[in-house]
């Protein structure tokens, strides 16, 4: 009789090769309802429940900025970083798309650009109706620092009306509100927005202001709180809310942890040499790092457990991960070379010959 254990044919990820796009670097994702929303460097799209393509004709985007998307829309920003384009996502349609710049802005100049962030993170977001973003006069200009650069929007968002469900903004007039940002260090206001995550009601961003760079809970009115009171430099790549209520962040030295969802009261369970990225997917957490590898943090609630594996990766090798997203069974892992697959079952499987988190990545536990 043989004994011997079978061998366990291995399941690679599977690059999806029917894409619209001209070019294959895949950014971030947005998964709302039914659809899987992505950044492309030509536009943003999404996979509807199908795994159907839908893409937007439009090819001005700057992709320095990459987009951030919401329930109701798509954000990206014009290729000469004059306009935010917002689309409306009920119909991807060109007739709704409001660009919002210095003509329909309140009191902004028409030298203002929008200011790039860090490392594609988005450094403007929505938050329902209200939108945050970042802008500067150019090195040319006249008053190049002039300090009224970071601002919030309340867009005038009303129902489609034309028989579908969903929002639009009001071309004619699309804000009703421009809403100052409520804070100074030493007479300094905010300079730009290095990053920027949607959280509860506001926002979770990371400034340039007095030449520091803290991270601070913005509110929708403008006010703002210091996530620390010694301002220290605290630059976020990665937030995500657990669905008990749980908040997990990464910036570029580490992933913190708040069991009670507060952005006041994190803490430090990891330190790395690299900038982190991860994803929730229900209650497992799974972290990259920028390269070819991914990795699962096991055990983030028990500092004496806690442990980070390395996840199978064939398919992906060669490749500059940027983002993973759980969407009808299966993962979609976006890269500069293109959208990759996996069925849900076989991603979480562990790589036999995986190398040491602690030498690969700087990856150390605080315990």
């Amino acid at each position: 009789m043989d004994d011997t254990e079978p061998v366990l044919e291995l399941v690679k990820f599977e690059r999806l090769s029917n894409l619209v796009w001209g070019r294959a670097d895949v950014g971030r994702f947005g998964k709302f309802d039914d659809r899987l929303y992505y950044s492309n460097i030509n536009n943003p799209g999404y996979f509807d429940e199908d795994g159907r393509q839908n893409q937007f004709a439009f090819r001005s985007f700057d992709m320095r900025f990459g987009h951030v998307f919401s329930e109701q829309f798509t954000v990206g920003v014009e290729s000469n970083r004059r306009s935010l384009i917002i689309i409306p996502n009920i119909d991807y349609s060109s007739s709704n798309t409001v660009f919002l710049n210095a003509r329909n802005i309140p009191e902004l100049s028409t030298e203002f650009l929008l200011k790039p962030g860090w490392s594609e993170i988005p450094n403007f977001a929505l938050n329902e109706n209200f939108l945050i973003s970042a802008w500067e006069k150019p090195w040319y200009s006249e008053n190049p620092n002039q300090r009224e650069n970071v601002f919030i929007l309340e867009l005038n968002a009303r129902e489609n009306g034309m028989g579908e469900n969903g929002q639009v903004i009001d071309r004619n007039e699309p804000v009703i509100n421009k809403i100052s940002i409520d804070y100074q260090i030493e007479g300094f206001s905010m300079e730009d927005l290095i990053s920027v995550f949607p959280f509860e009601d506001g926002w979770i961003a990371s400034a340039n202001i007095a030449g520091l760079q803290p991270s601070f809970f913005i509110e929708k009115n403008g006010n703002v709180s210091p996530l620390f009171n010694d301002l220290r430099r605290f630059v976020i790549f990665g937030l995500q809310t657990s669905e008990s209520g749980e908040l997990f962040v990464s910036n570029e030295g580490g992933f913190y942890y708040s069991p009670s969802g507060s952005p006041f009261t994190l803490n430090q369970i990891a330190t790395a040499n690299v900038d982190l990225r991860f994803r929730l997917i229900g209650d497992r957490i799974i972290v990259w790092v920028g390269m070819d590898k991914l990795y699962e943090l096991k055990n983030y609630r028990d500092t004496s457990e806690i442990s980070l594996v390395e996840l199978e990766n064939s398919g992906l090798e060669g490749l500059l991960i940027k983002d993973v997203e759980l969407f009808q069974e299966k993962f979609y892992v976006s890269t500069n070379g293109g959208l990759f697959l996996k069925d849900q079952e076989d991603f979480w499987t562990e790589k036999e010959l995986s190398s040491d988190p602690t030498l690969d990545i700087g990856w150390e536990f605080v315990r």
